[in-house]
Order: structure tokens, then C-alpha cells, then sequence
């Protein structure tokens, strides 16, 4: 027997270690598709407190998929990010 069922696409992740990076630097370097591989920013929230953000992204038919975006070492005013994708 064949069942259907509805796949969640993540659009959104988590990036940790952000230390004393401003949001701005933070929100360009994840707009910049060439850069990051990640596109138009729907929502952004960070928490300096814990020292993380989310990005949730527009569309997930960006440059690259956010899987791939995951996958990178970012070095980002001298913090190594650490990247989880979220749903």
C-alpha cells in the first residue's frame, strides 16, 4: 500500500557563537545569496543573552538549500558559527 504525507521544508535556522556580532553583520551576511547561499530574511530574531539567533528565510528555493547552508564553517567577525536548521 502507498501512503501520502505532508513533509515540513525547513525554512528557517539557528546560529550559534554569535558573540559580539551586531545584528546587521548577522542579517547582511544571510541576505547576501553568493555569500551565505541564503536569501530574503522573512523574520530575524537574536538573543544576545544566549549568545544565538534565528533566520528564517522567505523561500527555501534560495541558491542553495539550507541543508547545504548548514554545512558551512562560517567565520564571521572572528566567531566560528555553529548552524542548525530549524523547522
Amino acid at each position: 500500500m502507498i501512503s501520502l504525507r505532508h513533509v515540513l521544508v525547513p525554512t528557517s535556522i539557528q546560529v550559534f557563537n554569535i558573540g559580539s556580532i551586531t545584528t546587521d553583520s548577522i542579517q547582511l551576511y544571510f541576505e547576501h545569496t553568493r555569500t551565505s547561499g541564503g536569501g530574503d530574511i522573512k523574520q530575524f530574531t537574536m538573543s544576545k543573552q544566549h549568545r544565538y539567533a534565528i533566520v528564517e528565510f522567505c523561500d527555501t528555493q534560495g541558491q542553495y538549500s539550507l541543508s547545504v547552508v548548514a554545512e558551512f564553517k562560517i567565520i564571521l567577525v572572528k566567531h566560528v558559527l555553529m548552524i542548525t536548521i530549524t523547522h
